[in-house]
């Protein structure tokens, strides 16, 4: 016989999964990445054209987002909110936007 340990959360294939599969863990480890990269997209936007910050946040921090994000949609509507903020704090900063300013015309700008 097999016995099979049971554990609050686990890391398989880069998704962390809890015992109550609300991805609570998962996004709180998307959130803990991303935050880092839009710190260091932030200082480097002055010395970054556009196109730059463009590739910075297609390359290295959108792709935090994509992945698996099919399985984690799932997860309680508040948390995909906080990713929902993060996001449009990368579009803010690549596009060179002001904090304050309306997100939602974000994705007519190129």
């Amino acid at each position: 016989t097999i016995n099979i340990r049971a554990c609050k959360e686990t890391k398989y294939l880069g998704l962390m999964l809890d015992s109550k599969l609300n991805f609570k863990a998962h996004i709180d480890h998307i959130k803990k990445k991303v935050t880092k990269r839009i710190g260091a997209m932030y200082r480097s936007k002055g010395l970054l054209p556009l196109k730059f910050r463009k590739m910075f946040a297609n390359a290295l921090i959108l792709p935090q987002f994509d992945y698996l994000d099919t399985i984690y949609c799932r997860a309680g509507t508040t948390k995909l909110k906080e990713l929902d903020i993060l996001c449009k704090k990368v579009a803010k900063i690549a596009l060179n936007v002001d904090r304050s300013e309306s997100s939602l015309p974000l994705h007519l700008r190129r």
